[in-house]
């Protein structure tokens, strides 16, 4: 007796302990059950005719009818089979199977309880795996901010030009790194700052690199990773976000695309279906976080968007992105300079002649273009089984990028 009271008190404490223990044991209950309410739709269809074969052949040893289905069992085996028994009128039955005292024979009336108490099952049982699965198996992602080593190697002095953006910006990094010159005179932080401007013009650079200014914490997201098709879920996600964020503080949290969950919302509810439904709801949580009804001590909101015209007026009132930054597409002298920033740690022999040429006929490119010119230029130079980059090397990425950048504005 002592020894079975010792087993049942290990018991509750392996299944206290081990949350998975009830999640596997669910699972199971949940495919029994599944199993069960399937088990009436995998019975074979067979016509009416071979029902009739068999029956004039005395292979038959039980039917049974249900509404308008007949459901028989043959005589050599426990399987049954299933027809669609309209045709057959239960007269013309009875006379057929009152010949034949050896069958046994039911009938019963159509329950329609039966099946939707099935669909039930199902459909609790689904949820509940659903649930166990969602919670046990496939875990939220957790957010963590980029740690110390990548964040504060960036910095301002990383990224070629955008004097004005930086100028802006430091006022963010100034107050994260002196909050009580501010406070003592009363001046809130800013809580948000919208970067706006075409795509490949360091957007998100700038915000990693206020990150490594002032030495905050860095976490960064997209908008697509908060619209799902499930209302409710984005939302959930921007509070975790903001609750991360809070534990990490000083925390900078950037916002790629925010026009993906920041764009003009319809007018009426009405209009507002599925994944508009999800980005209002998800909108309305990003609003709420930014309004303070959450404390936000030290933590800015960057965000980045390729089309400003798109964005809610509710963003961009005071006191949510108080600061918009504009960054546009660099000048001759700027691409210049970009170029011999990524040309810094490879190994060439450009000469300064050439960078000037690219830079002058090199319009339109941003600076993730003229990156991707630096880093082909090392391609160039490996096939052609040099050590070094040079000038033919360079000349040759540019114009292969060039010219591809130039058919996609033909082709918009």
């Amino acid at each position: 007796m002592q020894f079975l009271k010792s087993w049942i008190k290990k018991l509750k404490k392996t299944f206290s302990n081990n949350k998975s223990v009830y999640a596997g044991i669910a699972l199971v209950i949940s495919f029994y059950f599944l199993g069960k309410a399937s088990k009436a739709q995998s019975i074979p269809k067979v016509k009416l005719s071979y029902f009739l074969l068999a029956l004039s052949q005395n292979i038959i040893s039980e039917v049974l009818v249900e509404g308008k289905t007949l459901l028989f069992r043959s005589t050599n085996s426990n399987n049954y089979y299933q027809t669609d028994a309209s045709m057959l009128s239960k007269d013309r039955l009875f006379l057929l199977l009152k010949e034949k005292p050896e069958i046994v024979f039911s009938s019963v009336e159509k329950n329609k309880g039966i099946n939707i108490a099935n669909l039930l099952i199902t459909l609790a049982s689904a949820y509940l795996t659903f649930k166990i699965a969602s919670k046990y198996i496939m875990p939220e992602k957790e957010i963590k901010p980029i740690d110390d080593e990548m964040r504060v190697k960036v910095k301002f002095d990383q990224i070629y030009g955008l004097n004005h953006a930086k100028s802006q910006l430091q006022e963010i990094i100034d107050f994260l790194k002196h909050p009580s010159k501010y406070q003592a005179v009363g001046a809130r932080l800013r809580k948000g700052v919208l970067i706006y401007g075409p795509p490949g013009t360091g957007k998100t650079m700038l915000a990693k690199a206020t990150a490594g200014e002032s030495n905050a914490n860095f976490i960064f997201t997209t908008a697509s990773e908060f619209v799902e098709m499930y209302v409710g879920v984005g939302a959930k996600r921007v509070r975790d976000l903001f609750s991360k964020a809070r534990k990490f503080a000083p925390c900078i949290i950037f916002i790629d695309e925010i026009d993906g969950v920041g764009s003009r919302r319809k007018n009426k509810e009405s209009e507002q279906q599925g994944a508009e439904m999800e980005r209002a709801t998800t909108l309305n949580q990003l609003l709420t976080e930014m309004d303070g009804f959450q404390q936000m001590e030290n933590i800015v909101v960057i965000a980045a968007t390729n089309r400003l015209q798109l964005i809610d007026d509710a963003l961009l009132r005071s006191g949510r992105f108080d600061t918009k930054i504009k960054v546009n597409l660099p000048d001759e002298e700027e691409r210049k300079g970009i170029l011999q920033v990524h040309l810094r740690n490879k190994k060439q022999k450009v000469s300064d002649e050439t960078l000037q040429d690219i830079a002058s006929k090199s319009e339109g490119l941003s600076g993730a273009d003229l990156e991707n010119v630096t880093n082909e230029s090392a391609y160039n130079c490996i096939h052609k089984e040099r050590d070094m980059i040079n000038d033919e090397d360079i000349l040759e990425a540019f114009d292969k990028i060039y010219k591809e950048k130039q058919s996609q504005f033909q082709y918009f």
